[in-house]
Formats: structure tokens, C-alpha cells, sequence
């Protein structure tokens, strides 16, 4: 089950998927499945605190480990191994989603991202038995870089929600009617805005890329091909002007099948896919350095 809505929902994930031994493909299907019916409760009611109400039992549920919630038992069942902190913080990130969405600062989103997006990250490092500070400071990089591709392409999408994720410090306060309807001038700062969150997720995709030498080869190849193809929804809209008024951009099966080829060739060419010879950028973690595996040197006490 878990793995037809893997298919149904995330054709890319889906496609590296493929590449994963079936016990690790099985886990993370599971996972996805966990993180997107949380992530369809936020979205699919028209009803805010009926989503929210929802939202908190399953929150309550993973807390006190009730198996009797279908959530819990694919949890325990197929990826036992996640830590319930990483779940916690995801779905924190989510009751934001059912307020209204209002993202003032790139602070404030880099902190969004980092409890919808980099948790991911966190709990695929538990799949795997992750542990080093580094390695999972680069997994909260890369969540969060593909979240950032989200909302560069669904800007449109989530206008309509009522949503605005784009921080209003680069958007200058334009609303949602704006955003859907907006004349040159309003065009122009939305497109350099969404150009800001591209470049943001350029910067987040590298760190994200120089951690996967710390996982096992099948999983480290499937991880970069799903990560480059993400990457690729990026490249269209810069590559379309950065309109996100002309539909939404997705990777069809050509660009599929090219990133997959390009993939193999870059495993054969570049050492840096298969040995960790940097260090983790902790200036990316700066706005959220107190939360789980963040990797920023805080202030020692007094």
C-alpha cells in the first residue's frame, strides 16, 4: 500500500525508488506514506480547525506510541527505526499550514523548511542507521532544499490556498490577489523573489549532495537521482523565465532517464559522491540552531 502512494503521488521519488534494495524501498515508502497523510491532513479541508484537531491527535498519537492509529502501525511496522521527535517536529511544521501562511523573513522560512522538509531528512538517516553529526546535518540540508523547490514552483497553487510562503520581506507585503493577478511591477518582484528561494536551494542542494558519501552505495546513487531531479523542477523555471503564472513545472520521463544517465557518470568521475572530504557549512543552520541535529555552535551557558 504504502508504496502505491509512493507511485500515485511522487513519480521521482518513485523512479529512484527503484534503485533501493526492497527492504529499504519498503521503509521508505512507508515513510512517505506517513509524511504525506500528515501533510493531506494540513491540506484537504476547507475546515482550519477541523485540520488542526487532526493533525494534533495523530501528533499525540506518535507521542504516546498508539498503535491503534494506522500512522503508528506503519511506523512501527515498516520503519520502527524513526525517532518520534523527527515526526513531532513535522507535524509542528504542518499546524502552521492550517493558520494562515504568511512567511515574513527567509529566517522564518528556513525554520518552516527545516520541520516539514529536514526532519525528512533526519528520518531517513534513522532508516539507515545514521549517526554522525555531519551526515545528518547535510540530510536536513538536502530536505530542505528540495522544500524550497516546492515552493518556488507552487507559488500560484498556494496563493489560491490563501497561502504565502514566499517572505514578505522580498515580496514587499504583496497578498495573494496580487500574487495571482499582479501587473509588471508586482511580476518582476516575485520573480526575483523566486529566484532568491532557487538560488537558496541551489546553496542547500550542494551541502545536501557532499553528505552522501555516508550512505550505503545503492542508497547514496538512489538519493542523488532523486535529489537531481528535484533539482531539475528549479532549472525549468529559471529556464522558463521564471514564470510561475504559465502552469506547474514537473520533470517528464526523457528528463527522467537524463538525469538518471547523467547520474551514472558523474558516480564513475567524481570522487566527492563516494568520499567525505569536507566539512558541514554550519552557517546554513544558523536560524535554527537550538532544533534537533542542527549543526551551528550555540552559546555555551553561563
Amino acid at each position: 500500500m504504502s508504496q502505491e502512494v509512493l507511485k500515485k503521488n511522487s513519480k521521482s521519488f518513485y523512479f529512484a525508488g527503484y534503485l533501493l534494495g526492497s527492504k529499504q524501498f519498503r521503509s521508505i515508502a512507508a515513510l512517505y506514506n506517513i509524511c504525506r497523510t500528515l501533510d493531506d491532513l494540513a491540506d484537504c479541508t476547507t475546515n482550519s480547525h477541523q485540520a488542526r484537531a487532526r493533525l494534533l491527535a495523530a501528533q499525540n498519537a506518535f507521542n504516546s506510541k498508539d498503535i491503534s492509529n494506522s500512522l503508528v502501525m506503519i511506523k512501527n511496522r515498516d520503519c520502527k527505526k524513526v525517532k518520534e521527535i523527527n515526526i513531532d517536529s513535522l507535524i509542528t511544521g504542518l499546524l502552521t499550514d492550517t493558520e494562515e501562511v504568511r512567511i515574513q523573513t527567509t529566517e522564518n522560512l528556513l525554520i518552516y523548511c527545516y520541520r516539514v522538509a529536514g526532519t525528512v531528512g533526519l528520518m531517513i538517516c534513522d532508516i539507515f542507521q545514521i549517526h554522525n553529526s555531519n551526515a545528518r546535518a547535510h540530510a536536513i540540508d538536502l530536505g530542505i532544499a528540495m522544500q524550497l523547490t516546492n515552493i518556488a514552483r507552487d507559488v500560484m497553487e498556494d496563493a489560491k490556498m490563501g497561502r504565502i510562503y514566499l517572505p514578505q520581506e522580498l515580496i514587499n507585503n504583496i497578498g495573494t490577489e496580487q500574487i495571482k493577478k499582479p501587473n509588471e511591477s508586482e511580476k518582476n518582484i516575485i520573480s526575483s523573489a523566486v529566484n532568491r528561494i532557487l538560488l537558496l536551494a541551489d546553496e542547500h542542494y550542494n551541502s545536501g549532495f557532499s553528505g552522501l558519501p555516508f550512505l550505503p552505495f545503492r542508497s547514496r546513487f538512489s538519493l542523488f537521482l532523486a535529489g537531481r531531479i528535484y533539482r531539475r523542477i528549479g532549472i525549468k523555471i529559471r529556464k522558463h523565465g521564471l514564470n510561475i503564472w504559465g502552469g506547474r513545472y514537473y520533470v517528464n520521463s526523457f528528463e527522467k532517464c537524463f538525469e538518471l544517465l547523467s547520474c551514472i557518470f558523474l558516480f564513475i568521475i567524481n570522487l566527492n559522491l563516494h568520499q567525505y572530504k569536507t566539512t558541514h557549512n554550519t552557517k546554513l543552520h544558523r536560524y535554527f540552531r537550538y532544533l534537533p541535529d542542527a549543526n551551528y555552535p550555540t552559546e555555551k551557558k553561563k
